[in-house]
């Protein structure tokens, strides 16, 4: 297994849709931005196997990380590939940003994830529609930040 992180805009093209194409068979969830920070596993037949992507935004004078798009493969799942590719991402922003607040929001029925985002040390805030950035999401999820 193989860890990579990349700014999406550095990516060469057919990466980019490697990636993306895993978020949407493995979660249907939106595509990447070009301004997001990638994180990825891949396996020895360099398929990916588990990602997630960052949007670093500054709002009301403080830093904020969104962690967008946490995915695992179904064949990879309840292995530790997310807690352990959540743990680097939110280790190596703290390490960039000392005093960046890291927000994530999940689907109000994803249970796995909300126990897992927990075991990091994520809080519960509320349910919401919005996220920091203003991004509109049709189903309510409930916002989570990391302690500090």
């Amino acid at each position: 297994m193989r860890l990579f992180y990349e700014y999406l805009n550095n990516l060469p093209a057919v990466v980019i849709k490697k990636l993306n194409n895993f978020i949407y068979q493995s979660s249907n969830f939106s595509p990447i931005e070009m301004d997001q920070l990638v994180f990825w596993i891949e396996n020895e037949y360099e398929k990916v196997i588990c990602i997630l992507s960052i949007k670093i935004l500054v709002l009301h004078f403080k830093n904020y990380a969104e962690i967008y798009n946490v995915s695992t493969h179904l064949s990879f799942r309840r292995l530790g590939f997310a807690y352990n590719l959540l743990k680097f991402a939110i280790d190596f922003i703290r390490h960039l940003i000392p005093d960046v607040i890291i927000w994530l929001g999940v689907d109000i029925e994803n249970r796995n994830a909300i126990k897992l985002y927990h075991k990091l040390g994520f809080q519960t805030l509320n349910i919401s529609n919005y996220t920091p950035s203003g991004k509109y999401r049709v189903k309510p999820f409930i916002e989570m930040l990391l302690n500090i």
